[in-house]
C-alpha cells in the first residue's frame, strides 16, 4: 500500500478533551469508537510501528483511564469514559452492560509500545472487546477483526477496502478523532468504486484442501466439525414440527473458486409440511438463521461457517450452486467440475459499482427512503443474482458482481442502515408534559 510522509508528532487529543465533547453521546456509540481505532491501530502497526508505539504510550500516561485528560489521547479519554460511567452520567446515556477489558487493553497497547505481537493473543483481546462491548451482533465489525487480524494475508484490493470501510464509518461517528486523522493522511486509497473493486478470479485446479482430500471426499474431521455445528444449530432452531431431510454445505467451498475469505455455507435441510401453509415459517427460519450468525464466529479450518434453514418445499429457497456435498449420506449431492473460465472485468466493475451507487443513494444523508424501499433494493439484489446463477452459473457478471459489492461491505453497510430504519420506526419516544 502506498503511504504519505508520516507525521513526526504526535498531538493532543483532537476531539474528546473533556466532558462537554461527549455530551449526548451513548455508551454503545463511544463502544464502537474505540474498537475502531484499535482496528486502525492494528493496521498502522503494519506500516509504521514507531507511530503506533508512541501513540500506545500516550494513551497509557493515564493507563488508570479514571478521568479525560486534555494532555491524553482520543482513545485514552474515550476508555475513561466508558470506564467510568457514572462519573459521566450526566453527559452520556449509560449502559452497564457495556465495558472495557482494562487488563487485556493494557497488554495489547504494552504490545504496540514494544513492537511485539502474537497473532493469537490479538485475536484474543479482539473478541474480549467485542464481549465487553456487546458488539457481536454486529456483522460488519465481526468482519473487521476477522480480516484485518489477518492483514499481511490479504490483497491489496482488500486492504484498499477496508481502509476505505475503516474511513466511511469514522466520518459517520467521529470523523476528527486524533488517530484517525493521522490515518486518514498517511494513506493513499482509491475512493472511485470501480478503481477499488477487485474482480480477480481465484480458481483452482483442486478442492481446497484444508476440508477436502485428494478423492475430493470431505476429511473425516472436517465432516464431524460441521456435523456438530449443524446439531447445535437444530436445537437452536427447536421446531418439533419440522423434520430434518438434510445437512449440506455449499458455496465456493464446494467448488474451484474458494479463496481464504470463502465461508462455509452449512445449510439445514426441513421439512415443514407439518406446520401447514403458515405464512411465518419462513420469516421464522430467516430470523433463527440472523440470530444464530450474528451471536456466533464458527471457524473449520480457519474458515467462517455460516448457518442457513431452509425449508425444501419452498421453490424460492431451492439453492443454486455448483457443488452441493450432503453431510448426512456424506455424498456429492451436485459435484463441481473443474472448467475454464473468462471474466469480463469491465463489465462486473460497471455492474458492481451501479449496485453500490444505489446503496449509497438509498442511505445518503438526505435520503428519505423507508423500510419498503429497502425490501424493494433488496429484492432487486437478490432476483439479479439468481437470473445470472440461472442463466449463466458461478462465474456470471451478476454473480461475481453480487460478491464484489459484498466484500467491499456494502450489504453490511445496507443491513446496518436498515436496522437502524426499524429501530426508528418501532421506537415511541417519552414525551415530558410541561406543568399547567
Amino acid at each position: 500500500m502506498k503511504k504519505l510522509p508520516f507525521l513526526k508528532e504526535l498531538t493532543e487529543a483532537r476531539m474528546f478533551m473533556r466532558p462537554t465533547d461527549i455530551s449526548g453521546m451513548s455508551a454503545e456509540q463511544i463502544g464502537d469508537i474505540i474498537y475502531l481505532i484499535f482496528m486502525m491501530l492494528e493496521i498502522i502497526r503494519y506500516y509504521n510501528p514507531s507511530y503506533a508505539a508512541s501513540y500506545a504510550t500516550q494513551t497509557m500516561s493515564y493507563n488508570t483511564y479514571e478521568n479525560m485528560h486534555y494532555s491524553g489521547t482520543d482513545l485514552g479519554n474515550l476508555l475513561a469514559v466508558l470506564n467510568n460511567q457514572d462519573t459521566f452520567a450526566g453527559r452520556i446515556k449509560m449502559n452497564g452492560s457495556v465495558s472495557i477489558p482494562l487488563f487485556q487493553i493494557n497488554r495489547y497497547l504494552q504490545s504496540l509500545r514494544s513492537s511485539a505481537r502474537s497473532d493469537n493473543e490479538d485475536a484474543t483481546f479482539f473478541y474480549r472487546l467485542e464481549d465487553y462491548m456487546k458488539l457481536y451482533s454486529k456483522s460488519l465489525f465481526r468482519q473487521l477483526r476477522r480480516d484485518i487480524g489477518q492483514w499481511s494475508k490479504l490483497t491489496y484490493a482488500d486492504k484498499n477496502s477496508y481502509c476505505l470501510i475503516l474511513r466511511r464509518e469514522m466520518d459517520k461517528r467521529a470523523s476528527n478523532v486524533d488517530v484517525y486523522l493521522w490515518f486518514k493522511q498517511s494513506f493513499r486509497l482509491k475512493e472511485s468504486v470501480s478503481e477499488s473493486i477487485d474482480t480477480k478470479l481465484d480458481y483452482h485446479s483442486f478442492l481446497n484442501p484444508a476440508l477436502w482430500d485428494e478423492n475430493e471426499e470431505l476429511k473425516p474431521d472436517v465432516k464431524e466439525a460441521l456435523g456438530k455445528i449443524a446439531n447445535k444449530f437444530s436445537e437452536f432452531v427447536d421446531v418439533k414440527q419440522l423434520k430434518i431431510i438434510d445437512y449440506i454445505i455449499t458455496g465456493s467451498n464446494c467448488g474451484y473458486n474458494y479463496t481464504s475469505q470463502s465461508d462455509i455455507d452449512l445449510h439445514v435441510l426441513v421439512d415443514a409440511t407439518a406446520l401447514g401453509n403458515n405464512p411465518l415459517t419462513e420469516p421464522f427460519l430467516k430470523a433463527k438463521k440472523s440470530l444464530w450468525n450474528s451471536g456466533h464466529d464458527i471457524t473449520v479450518k480457519g474458515f467462517t461457517v455460516e448457518l442457513y434453514a431452509e425449508d425444501v418445499n419452498k421453490d424460492d429457497d431451492q439453492l443454486i450452486s455448483v457443488g452441493i456435498y450432503s453431510l448426512l449420506h456424506d455424498e456429492w449431492v451436485s459435484k463441481p467440475t473443474y472448467e475454464k473460465v473468462s471474466i469480463d472485468d469491465y463489465a462486473v466493475q460497471s455492474k458492481a459499482q451501479d449496485i453500490m451507487q444505489q446503496i449509497d443513494m438509498l442511505i445518503s444523508a438526505n435520503s428519505q427512503a423507508d423500510l419498503e424501499e429497502i425490501e424493494m433494493l433488496w429484492n432487486h439484489i437478490k432476483k439479479m443474482r439468481r437470473s445470472g446463477l440461472e442463466n449463466g452459473g458461478e462465474f456470471s457478471i451478476e454473480n461475481l458482481a453480487y460478491k464484489a459489492v459484498r466484500n467491499n461491505g456494502y450489504f453490511d453497510k445496507l443491513r446496518d442502515y436498515e436496522r437502524n430504519k426499524e429501530d426508528v420506526d418501532l421506537t415511541l419516544e417519552h414525551e415530558i408534559s410541561q406543568p399547567a
